[in-house]
């Protein structure tokens, strides 16, 4: 087993771990800005990280390009979670404004 499959697979599970924690914690918590938190950091952590492992296991396998293309896209992902997670605080901020000025 070469390296790169080895930081790949671990990669992975430390993704996986992160996934899963991010479920349980959603389905704990009951507000809705610490769903929302809780949530993000799986954006920011998780799933990056399971992308650079599988960037990782191809490059292993020798499919370079394949490998260069999920590093970018964890780039972009990277860049994107952030503003999503922001508007998405803003609409919910919004909505629960609107909704105490109507009574």
């Amino acid at each position: 087993m070469s390296i790169c499959v080895l930081v790949g697979n671990i990669l992975l599970g430390i993704g996986m771990f992160l996934t899963i924690t991010t479920m349980l914690g959603f389905a704990r918590f009951d507000d809705v800005y610490t769903r929302i938190h809780i949530s993000s950091i799986n954006d920011m952590l998780g799933i990056p990280v399971a992308i650079i492992g599988t960037s990782f296991l191809f490059f292993g396998l020798g499919d370079i390009f394949t490998a260069i293309k999920l590093c970018l896209g964890a780039i972009i992902w990277y860049i994107v979670t952030p503003i999503t997670s922001y508007f998405l605080i803003k609409i919910v901020y919004f909505y629960k404004e609107n909704e105490n000025n109507k009574n």
